[in-house]
């Protein structure tokens, strides 16, 4: 680590901390301009179809998932309503490309779809694990976020964690690049809000969401290390760190005009962006 660098690092102590949102990890990291825009200066664009869809599928899920925790017989009619109720009550603002019984019958069917096949192969031991606050002084950071799941393989244990989306899952796995930031964060936030050690590989269940059954796969795949990449080590820096000088204004945010989120769908910056010139 430079000496510059460690001057740099310096400066982030005692400052007033800025919350950083487990779920906003990733967006910082693949185009910080957009983030800063949305996170610290309030600007919004609508919430995209596919976005809602997550958020429904989550849900159902959830529901199952937590019914199963508590020793009910889960229902998975129940857990599909839930993600189709939370689909039709999501923000007015939403974007529809799909038209909305399409969206509605892909999400009732990969929840049906984990309910039936995905859910049994996990022993889970914590279902929405939510963190409220946790201070970091040392780069004045305030993390806040829910753990999607933490699971149990025999006396370890490791946080899973549901991506759905057109490119979840490719060849029969599930996609992971670019999702280490954020299941970083996610272990810190589990092991603070649980007190559970955290040590296994993370898993990430993805879900693609295809229009037709054959489209609509479900996988499992492992991140490794995922937090000792956020926190680095005493030979180099973690994402944390970069983190914070970005967020703290100590060195100026990144564009990426190569993001998949560049478009005016997604980004308040498009139409006057300097990083697309």
């Amino acid at each position: 680590m430079s000496e510059a660098y460690m001057k740099l690092l310096e400066l982030l102590p005692n400052r007033p901390p800025v919350r950083l949102r487990a779920s906003s990890v990733s967006d910082l990291f693949d185009c910080a301009d957009r983030w800063c825009s949305v996170h610290l200066e309030g600007k919004r664009v609508p919430q995209s179809d596919r976005a809602a869809m997550g958020t429904a599928i989550h849900a159902g899920t959830a529901h199952y998932d937590t019914e199963v925790l508590n020793g009910q017989a889960p229902s998975i009619f129940a857990a599909t309503q839930c993600a189709v109720d939370t689909l039709r009550d999501s923000d007015e603002d939403t974007v529809w490309d799909l038209r909305r019984d399409e969206a509605e019958s892909i999400a009732a069917a990969l929840t049906n779809k984990y309910c039936r096949e995905e859910s049994q192969k996990h022993e889970f031991v914590a279902v929405e694990a939510k963190c409220e606050s946790l201070i970091l002084n040392d780069v004045s950071l305030e993390l806040t976020g829910s753990t999607d799941r933490i699971f149990r393989n025999e006396l370890r244990f490791g946080v899973g964690d549901l991506k759905s989306g057109i490119q979840a899952v490719s060849h029969g796995e599930a996609k992971t690049q670019a999702h280490a930031p954020q299941i970083g964060v996610y272990e810190i936030l589990a092991e603070a809000s649980t007190g559970i050690p955290i040590d296994l590989p993370a898993k990430i269940i993805g879900m693609k969401t295809g229009k037709t059954p054959a489209g609509q796969a479900i996988a499992t795949s492992e991140i490794r290390e995922a937090k000792a990449v956020l926190l680095g080590d005493k030979s180099r820096p973690g994402l944390l760190h970069h983190a914070a000088l970005i967020i703290h204004g100590i060195i100026p945010p990144f564009g990426n005009p190569r993001s998949m989120l560049c478009h005016k769908k997604f980004c308040p910056n498009f139409n006057d962006c300097f990083w697309r010139r």
